[in-house]
């Protein structure tokens, strides 16, 4: 499960802060990394040989082993000082007198324009934040820092992080990793993620002069038949690219869809990466969410069952057909009988744009309107545990729900929460409209 970012302010009062520089003795392939682990990491080895195979364009480019700051990597030094320029995400604090630890090392690499953070789960340790910069070896300016962070999680075995960060192009790094409450994450890898080329790129690029409107962009020539127009759903409502359209390649797809009775509910996220991306990228940004989620955190494939472009466009997530029930993995304890929606950007402080809201909208009208729900009630959702709840449990959630409602988070991000209420009210008009059922 993605963990969006968290607005509230936190004071840290000790905990561990990373910084590593990617270079010569951290940066190992995923086949030294899992034998200097000891432990089975996503079968790096496996998933490579598959993707060649399958001429799949995203590939892990190196996985970093940083360790903790108890037991670091060789050629990363433990500090107790926190560097003054890097940013704790989302207004975060260290009290005055924090004495974090500090994991340091520096190199340069391979090319990338992801960067996946995760560790060994352990239900005990809270909130995390995640600072990166990057750089080119034809640009010596660095970036400037971008954030994210974790908010726990229940599950007692397995590997989870903070989730994806999109960098853009880049061949250097440095990440600062800042335990806010609980034990010090142990484990601590790093994966830097090629998402390759694909005709899919290109051909998402918006036609010059082109209007960024709800399902209004054509797929060039260069891609499957299937992926290049968007499918209608819905007696029109709402119009989804395929998976093909993004490049999904079946070698990293590790599970079997599973179905529910129905849907109840649209969850809406953001996927927490950046906001300054082109058409062009939103193709290669999904591909490397795809692979992060389905091998690097081991969910089997991506999470979201939809994922929303700020340019209005709408691209399926998770296998198994979006007209159908699927389960995904992105409410924590309450994925069955909801679907899950992503924007991609950040919407902590960054407004959502009319074509993403009119999109949202849209897919909300139909997944709703298909089943009989209307989209201004509230549904009751049986589930958990998750972050936000210690035991299964049954809730009362709205039908169109933020994330922040089963999970502790602040997922879709203010901007984001702010849309609901219209887009509620959108979906509602949709749906009659459309005729899309009894709500």
């Amino acid at each position: 499960m993605r963990r969006c970012r968290k607005t509230s302010s936190v004071t840290l009062a000790g905990g561990l802060l990373t910084a590593a520089a990617l270079a010569g003795g951290v940066l190992l392939p995923g086949r030294e990394a899992a034998a200097e682990n000891g432990r089975r990491p996503p079968d790096t080895a496996y998933w490579d040989a598959r993707a060649a195979a399958a001429d799949a364009p995203v590939t892990l480019a190196r996985r970093l082993v940083l360790g903790s700051a108890a037991a670091p990597k060789d050629g990363v030094r433990s500090l107790r000082a926190q560097p003054r320029e890097v940013p704790l995400s989302d207004g975060h604090r260290l009290a005055p007198s924090g004495t974090p630890r500090v994991l340091r090392a520096t190199t340069g690499g391979v090319p990338f324009a992801a960067v996946g953070v995760n560790w060994r789960r352990d239900p005990r340790i809270g909130e995390v934040s995640v600072a990166v910069r990057t750089r080119t070896r034809d640009v010596a300016k660095w970036t400037a820092w971008s954030t994210t962070e974790y908010h726990g999680a229940k599950n007692q075995s397995g590997r989870t992080g903070p989730g994806l960060l999109w960098t853009g192009d880049a061949d250097t790094l440095e990440i600062v990793l800042t335990s806010l409450s609980g034990p010090q994450p142990t484990d601590v890898t790093v994966d830097l993620i090629d998402p390759g080329t694909a005709a899919a790129d290109t051909a998402a690029a918006l036609p010059a002069g082109g209007k960024p409107a709800f399902g209004a962009t054509t797929l060039l020539a260069g891609l499957p038949t299937a992926g290049r127009q968007p499918t209608s759903y819905g007696n029109g409502v709402v119009r989804i690219f395929s998976r093909a359209a993004w490049g999904a390649s079946p070698a990293y797809l590790r599970r079997s869809a599973r179905y529910a009775p129905g849907v109840k509910a649209v969850v809406v996220h953001h996927t927490a990466t950046t906001n300054n991306y082109e058409a062009r990228d939103v193709p290669r940004i999904i591909r490397s969410i795809y692979y992060y989620m389905s091998v690097t955190e081991e969910y089997g494939d991506i999470g979201y069952n939809v994922l929303v472009d700020k340019f209005g466009r709408i691209w399926e997530g998770r296998a198994g057909g979006v007209d159908r029930a699927v389960i995904g993995v992105h409410a924590g304890g309450f994925n069955t009988g909801t679907s899950g929606v992503a924007l991609i950007g950040d919407h902590a402080d960054r407004r959502v744009t009319e074509a993403a809201r009119e999109a949202i909208a849209r897919y909300a009208a139909f997944k709703l309107g298909t089943n009989g729900v209307d989209p201004m009630s509230r549904q009751q959702l049986t589930g958990g545990p998750s972050t936000r709840y210690r035991q299964r449990t049954t809730v009362r959630v709205p039908a169109i729900s933020p994330h922040q409602e089963t999970s502790r988070t602040a997922c879709p991000g203010e901007k984001g929460l702010a849309i609901l209420p219209g887009v509620r009210a959108r979906a509602k008009a949709l749906i009659a409209r459309h005729d899309l059922g009894s709500a």
